[in-house]
């Protein structure tokens, strides 16, 4: 009896050794996109902080339940304000970007919404094992999974970068540029299934892309009694975000909803603003000045109201228009919309 059990214990053992073994074609792709995201990020601009801004950055490693167990470089931004952080935003990046390409951004929304900013580097390689890569859904799910009861792992990571012990806010949002913001959209849904849905307030999108329908799931899970709002800062209809692909499909998931706005004008990298860098620009063009401006402070005001329960932030009908600074900002859609606060409270922009 024993003797037959380990002979099947050993059979199962080599079969799933051949199924996940990977392919010569496989073990080929993966070098080679491994390759070309290093060098691409030779030539990532260095992250900075502005001169008189109170954040910090500090790297660590952050470990996520993917595969055998991904250690993520990751970036944490602390507000350092006299307030407790009202929130912590998980940002993640684009397909074949890293953490050093929302580096402007992430500063900013730590300084905007007093939150802890956290951002790793996840691989943008398809034929990474365990589908652990910026479109798998396996990182997705452990993205989601980062979220659920202590957040262990985020603790440790944020402590680490600190070189104190840190107690995180237990409220968040996920947020993410173009294929990060499909990440998020994805990983929000996965948080109804871990229960971390209750500390989830929001999703942020930068020109998220879609990929595998994963932005409407997002917004068709987060609906009913679990109901979030999914934020799309977009840009113009573009290669670079598949001509639109992820805002069509939140639009259409959520069409009387307020979903968010398009930047007229607005070119894939604008999110990424002075962190875009040489590839970015050569491949989804030179961020425009006002729309990169706009970007922080229109996501900032969404972020503040769902963390604070304020009613600051850009709202309106489907086609309505709005000035940021020099900025046009378009509602999504054609519905009617989430109505905005009665008050005066639309500081920085103009309604026309």
């Amino acid at each position: 009896m024993s003797t037959a059990l380990a002979t099947m214990t050993a059979a199962a053992a080599s079969s799933t050794a051949e199924a996940v073994r990977p392919s010569p074609l496989e073990l080929i792709g993966s070098w080679l996109f491994s390759a070309l995201a290093g060098l691409v990020r030779l030539f990532d601009p260095k992250p900075s902080i502005p001169a008189g801004s109170l954040v910090t950055r500090q790297t660590s490693k952050l470990e996520v339940g993917c595969g055998c167990g991904e250690t993520l470089d990751a970036d944490w931004y602390f507000p350092n304000q006299a307030e407790e952080p009202a929130g912590l935003i998980y940002l993640q990046h684009g397909f074949f970007r890293s953490k050093a390409n929302v580096s402007a951004l992430a500063v900013q929304l730590a300084e905007q919404t007093n939150s802890v900013v956290v951002v790793p580097t996840v691989a943008s390689n398809p034929f990474a094992q365990g589908g652990c890569w910026v479109n798998g859904d396996a990182m997705h799910r452990a993205v989601a999974d980062l979220f659920v009861g202590d957040m262990t792992a985020l603790t440790a990571s944020a402590t680490a970068a600190a070189g104190h012990a840190v107690i995180l806010p237990t409220q968040f949002v996920l947020a993410g540029q173009s294929a990060g913001g499909n990440l998020a959209a994805s990983a929000a849904a996965y948080t109804v299934d871990n229960g971390a849905i209750d500390r989830l307030r929001a999703v942020v999108m930068f020109d998220g892309v879609d990929n595998g329908g994963r932005i409407a799931a997002g917004s068709a899970a987060l609906t009913g009694v679990n109901a979030r709002p999914v934020f799309q800062i977009a840009a113009d209809c573009a290669l670079c975000n598949v001509f639109g692909a992820g805002t069509s499909a939140l639009v259409d998931s959520r069409p009387d909803g307020f979903v968010g706005v398009r930047l007229e004008g607005g070119k894939h990298t604008d999110a990424e603003g002075a962190s875009s860098g040489l590839i970015g620009m050569l491949t989804c063009g030179v961020p425009d000045s006002a729309n990169v401006a706009a970007v922080p402070v229109i996501a900032a005001g969404w972020i503040n109201d769902v963390f604070t329960g304020s009613q600051d932030g850009l709202y309106g009908a489907g086609g309505e228009r709005f000035h940021i600074g020099a900025a046009t900002a378009v509602v999504l859609g054609t519905g009617s919309g989430v109505a905005r606060a009665s008050a005066a409270v639309h500081v920085g922009w103009s309604e026309y």
